[in-house]
């Protein structure tokens, strides 16, 4: 083995010297070559030249700008020679030729009349005449319609511009917002007739019926309300708000939250309003993780007011199951540093969810455990380190929770207890 390994090297290194050997040779040979044929020295020569011939003809470039920018001489244009008029020939007198008499023509006598073969008179088919038609007057007043107003459509705009399509969808919403009913409150008296509305146009709200309410009570005022449920952000208080902005300077304007209620049940739109309330009370309440004091806050109002408002709607399930949720959140899947950034900032929404002392109790928890593990412990900062990566915390996040719960870590605090070394 090892003889074979030695005679391999052997060659390997006979291989190498050739190699090397080999590209010598022809390097030495590729620059005799060069030498020998002058290709190199042609190579020079070429673009000599090249450079000369460059320097020519920029210089004739630099002479023909000269030239050109040298003013030319302008030339003088000789008047042209008067041309005297020719004399005016006057036409001789023109002479009528003498009128020539044509003799009558004689007429050849009367004979048979000539038989007329029909057969050989060949049958012209009459062109039909050229008919310009009208254009249709439904395409004509199709064409003149505008096109749909919902983005994006370019049918024609059939009824209250829209098209087939999006105005059937239109009085699909509005058929169902009419079958909608509501049982809370009795429906107010019917408005007065047309007349008595105009009589009473100026009257004071106790004397007679108000220009808003003549309108409202119409059926532009029920798909107007039923519109601005829809766009409703926060309450129906803003319902009443963007009332009173659109008919500002209408006699009976500002309106009242009592008014527009009573215009809403009159065209039973209740519960389309009770449930547009509560998809926003729900959408906030989560928004703001079940705090009311924020979704309070949020939605304009106060405390009290929101939780009438839930009582009103029948929302106390979904809103106890919503702060539920985020209460087991806090306590059962939140981390220890969690747990204490809630407890040392976030003081009054743990109240608010009812669980400030539960959160406390488990961060006192905890911090007990770890005593208890370093009991019998004679090194305090080792075992004040041991606890922070423990709990990892940093050190003034540790302080903050000594202080939170009135301790001062000290030796005697890591000594065994009395009793369970007695039991032992």
């Amino acid at each position: 083995m090892d003889d074979y390994v030695s005679d391999l090297q052997t060659i390997q290194n006979q291989l190498a010297g050739m190699l090397t050997a080999l590209g010598t040779s022809i390097a030495e040979g590729l620059t005799r070559g060069l030498d020998e044929s002058r290709l190199l020295h042609q190579l020079v020569e070429m673009v000599q030249r090249l450079t000369e011939r460059v320097e020519e003809m920029e210089g004739q470039i630099k002479v023909l700008t000269a030239e050109r920018k040298k003013p030319k001489p302008v030339p003088v244009v000789m008047p042209a020679p008067v041309v005297m008029p020719a004399p005016v020939v006057m036409p001789a007198p023109v002479v009528m030729p003498a009128p020539v008499v044509i003799p009558a023509k004689v007429l050849p006598p009367m004979g048979k009349p000539a038989v007329i073969n029909r057969s050989r008179i060949r049958t012209r088919t009459s062109s039909r005449p050229t008919v310009t038609y009208r254009q249709d007057p439904r395409a004509a007043a199709e064409s003149a319609k505008e096109t749909c107003s919902e983005v994006g459509c370019n049918r024609p705009a059939r009824s209250r511009g829209l098209c087939s399509l999006h105005y059937q969808r239109m009085r699909y919403r509005e058929r169902k917002i009419e079958q909608k009913n509501t049982n809370s409150d009795p429906l107010p008296p019917p408005p007065p007739s047309k007349q008595s509305r105009i009589q009473n146009t100026r009257h004071h709200r106790n004397g007679g019926t108000r220009a808003i309410f003549a309108l409202l009570y119409e059926e532009k005022g029920r798909k107007l309300l039923a519109g601005l449920i829809n766009q409703m952000k926060f309450d129906r208080s803003d319902l009443v708000q963007r009332l009173n902005a659109i008919h500002a300077g209408m006699s009976g304007i500002p309106l009242d939250e009592e008014d527009v209620i009573r215009c809403i049940h009159y065209h039973k739109l209740g519960d389309v309003l009770s449930k547009r309330e509560a998809e926003i009370i729900c959408r906030h309440l989560s928004k703001q993780r079940g705090s009311l004091g924020k979704t309070a806050q949020k939605m304009k109002m106060d405390v009290d007011l929101l939780n009438r408002r839930i009582d009103e709607l029948g929302l106390e399930g979904e809103t106890i199951k919503i702060r539920i949720g985020f209460r087991e959140e806090i306590l059962e899947r939140a981390s220890f540093n969690q747990r204490l950034d809630l407890a040392l900032t976030r003081e009054k929404y743990l109240k608010d969810l009812g669980i400030e002392q539960e959160v406390d109790e488990s961060l006192k928890n905890e911090l007990d455990d770890q005593i208890a593990h370093l009991a019998g412990s004679n090194d305090l900062d080792k075992a004040t380190n041991i606890i922070r990566e423990a709990l990892s915390l940093d050190e003034e996040h540790f302080h903050r929770l000594l202080k939170r719960f009135n301790l001062e870590l000290a030796l005697d605090t890591f000594q065994p207890n009395p009793a369970s070394v007695g039991g032992s």
